[in-house]
């Protein structure tokens, strides 16, 4: 059995492709790195990295090892974090995994009140779409997933909404015109639109709003993440939907569309891992985000 230690050693390694940075993360010599990979290539019966004048980089067989050994060495280095940290609600590490709509709607917010409350306590945060935040809690890597509904959860993940929003269509300077009166939501296809790309739960969400509706559009600009929209939409390449309160909407060159029908409203939600024991700084997070929700 190889020990844990080689492991995190490689862990370290691929973090930083360095064997001189992973020695310093892990408090260590390089010799001591360099050997310690060494011994676990002979016990795996492999090469892990190419060593080259520009650094190393993994191999084939070393890419494979560590698509396993990344999730297992975070969560051991975060279960040693948290006992390093102790166990009082001042201090300890909170891990969040959130979308870009649910820092920009909720998080960023929440997180400066909750620094001026409790300063000792640090954050670990992953920029995740909705699956890959809620799948970081399941396998124990965050504490917590922050995301905007819709996003489909099973046991033994549970969700509690914070706050609910409605999204808006926006447009810019070009088509002010149809800012400055009812605007029926049948017309959006004699606009350039800009949506999010698909396979994510909101554009899966905009795409069933204009379905009920019969309304048969194809996006002229698909991005990645929602705040991406209002740069676009800033430039006049289009109209599209938003999230009401992503603050960057308010503006002299953003303008709100009043649409007929809109679609229904929506929750950022904070999910968490019934299996999984929560630190008492975690605890004390979630707690904290229950008691800024504006849902009763």
């Amino acid at each position: 059995m190889i020990s844990y230690e080689y492991y995190k050693t490689f862990y370290f390694c691929v973090k930083y492709m360095n064997f001189t940075k992973a020695a310093y993360a892990l408090g260590t010599s390089q010799s001591s790195v360099s050997h310690t990979v060494k011994t676990l290539e002979y016990q795996l019966g492999c090469r892990l990295f190419t060593r080259n004048n520009r650094g190393i980089s993994l191999t084939s067989e070393g890419e494979q090892l560590f698509s396993y050994v990344s999730k297992g060495c975070e969560y051991f280095i975060k279960g040693e974090n948290e006992i390093i940290g102790g166990s009082s609600t001042e201090s300890g590490t909170v891990y969040l995994s959130a979308t870009e709509t649910a820092l920009n709607c909720f998080l960023f917010k929440a997180l400066n009140k909750f620094r001026t409350l409790y300063p000792n306590i640090k954050f670990k945060i992953e920029n995740l779409n909705s699956f890959n935040a809620a799948e970081s809690v399941r396998t124990g890597i965050s504490d917590f997933a922050v995301l905007p509904t819709p996003v489909k959860i099973s046991k033994p993940l549970m969700e509690k909404p914070l706050v609910i929003f409605r999204d808006v269509l926006i447009c810019g300077s070009r088509f002010s015109e149809i800012s400055e009166k009812p605007f029926k939501i049948a017309d959006i296809v004699k606009y350039p639109y800009i949506s999010l790309c698909k396979g994510t739960a909101t554009r899966a969400f905009y795409d069933m709003f204009f379905e009920r509706e019969n309304i048969f559009i194809s996006p002229d600009i698909e991005v990645a993440t929602a705040d991406m929209v209002i740069p676009m939409v800033k430039n006049n390449m289009g109209i599209g939907y938003v999230p009401e309160l992503m603050p960057e909407i308010f503006g002299g060159s953003i303008n709100i569309i009043t649409a007929d029908i809109s679609p229904a409203p929506r929750s950022i939600n904070i999910v968490y891992n019934t299996s999984v024991p929560q630190s008492p700084a975690a605890k004390t997070f979630l707690n904290f985000c229950v008691s800024e929700s504006d849902i009763t």
